[in-house]
């Protein structure tokens, strides 16, 4: 649909479809507002998870990165800056869609 008000784009980073608008969020039609809201809420209904996933795989490194020495252990803290950046940014994403941010998880 070439005029679409929004379509959808992967983010391998975050591990999230994303909605891409096409139109200004003003300038869409009362349904399209109401289709967006849905599909935010459906995507920040996910973010938990995925941070719980990002955050699982940040402590594996860090346990590994003990072990480790010169290029390999900045090969792991690189991984695990890339990570961090995006458990952050899914962050910022929740909360711009809710209005709050996460309760802090440990577990």
């Amino acid at each position: 649909m070439a005029d679409a008000a929004f379509t959808f784009e992967y983010d391998e980073r975050l591990g999230l479809r994303l909605p891409v608008l096409h139109k200004p969020y003003d300038a869409m039609t009362e349904d399209e507002r109401a289709r967006l809201l849905l599909i935010l809420e459906n995507v920040s209904g996910r973010i938990p998870e995925r941070i719980r996933d990002l955050e699982r795989r940040y402590l594996e490194l860090y346990r590994q990165a003990q072990s480790e020495e010169g290029e390999a252990f900045f090969r792991i803290m690189e991984e695990a800056s890339a990570l961090s950046a995006a458990i952050a940014e899914l962050n910022v994403l929740y909360w711009n869609i809710q209005g709050h941010f996460l309760t802090t998880y440990v577990g």
